[in-house]
C-alpha cells in the first residue's frame, strides 16, 4: 500500500483508546489524522516510515504542519489497536501472523519482516479486521 496523503478516520478495534500522547513534532512534517507516528532518534515525532531505532508511538489525532524548527509544536496520538494495511508479498500479514511482531513500512502500512534490518516494530498484531487487514496494537509499552 501507500503513505498516505490525506486525513483519514482509522478503524479502532475497541470504542476507547487505550492511552493519548503528545510529543514535540519533528520538522518539516506533515501529519494526517490517522497516521501512524513514531519517536525518531532525536525523541521527537514524525510520521511512520521504514528505519530503525525509531519507536512506534500511536496513530495521530492532530492533523498539522511542523514548522522548519524540531519541538516547534506538539503533535498528538492515540494508543491502541488499530487497522492498518497490510504490506505485499513476504510482508502480507494474514490470520497465521497473530501474535507476531510486525513492522513499520510506511505512515499507512505494516508488514511481516523488519525489511532485513531496516525497520522498526509497529507493534503486535492482535487480530485480523472484517476487511481483512490486520489489527496492531501500537503505543510504547503495549506491545
Amino acid at each position: 500500500m501507500t503513505a498516505l496523503s490525506k486525513d483519514i478516520k482509522r478503524l479502532r478495534l475497541n470504542a476507547e483508546p487505550i492511552t493519548l500522547g503528545r510529543g514535540g513534532a519533528a520538522s518539516s512534517i506533515t501529519f494526517y489524522a490517522g497516521s501512524l507516528v513514531m519517536t525518531n532518534a532525536g525523541g521527537y515525532v514524525t510520521v511512520g516510515a521504514a528505519a530503525t531505532g525509531q519507536f512506534a508511538r500511536g496513530v495521530c489525532t492532530t492533523p498539522c504542519v511542523s514548522p522548519a524548527s524540531n519541538g516547534a509544536i506538539e503533535v498528538g496520538w492515540e494508543e491502541g489497536d488499530f487497522e492498518f494495511e497490510s504490506g505485499t508479498a513476504g510482508d502480507a500479514l494474514t490470520v497465521a501472523n497473530i501474535g507476531d511482531t510486525v513492522y513499520i513500512i510506511d505512515d499507512n502500512t505494516v508488514g511481516a519482516t523488519d525489511g532485513s534490518s531496516a525497520r522498526s516494530a509497529a507493534g503486535k498484531m492482535v487480530a485480523v479486521s472484517p476487511n481483512g487487514k490486520p489489527i496492531v496494537r501500537i503505543g510504547l509499552g503495549l506491545s
